[in-house]
């Protein structure tokens, strides 16, 4: 819910960051756009803002009309996704790659708006 309500301020874009399972081995990055499917709430849906999963946080945005235009989602693949449960050796291992790609977006998206390549 605190993601949502942050989007109250308003944003143009933003980069959601976190675990997207996908069958694929753990420590596999996915760097993408949610579909319109995806973001459609469906009949009867109801979506608790209490339960944190982006997915059902971006739903709700977009119900709310708060969702920017911009949308990407930077995930890896989890070992698990247990409560309490430490990152493992091969997420562990992904993060600063996640790090730098993320890090690449921004400075694609300062370069495109400002024509400036580094970061304030």
């Amino acid at each position: 819910m605190h993601f949502v309500l942050q989007l109250i301020e308003g944003f143009d874009a933003v980069i959601v960051v976190d675990a997207v399972i996908r069958g694929q081995p753990p420590g596999i990055l996915y760097v993408f756009t949610p579909s319109e499917a995806d973001l459609d709430l469906h009949s009867g849906e109801q979506i608790d803002p209490h339960f944190a999963e982006p997915l059902r946080a971006l739903k709700l945005a977009r119900a709310l009309g708060l969702l920017p235009e911009h949308v990407t989602v930077v995930g890896c693949e989890p070992l698990s996704c247990q409560l309490g449960m430490s990152l493992s050796v091969s997420v562990k291992a992904a993060v600063d790659s996640a790090v730098e790609t993320i890090r690449n977006m921004l400075v694609a998206d300062c370069l495109r708006t400002t024509g400036e390549t580094h970061l304030a």
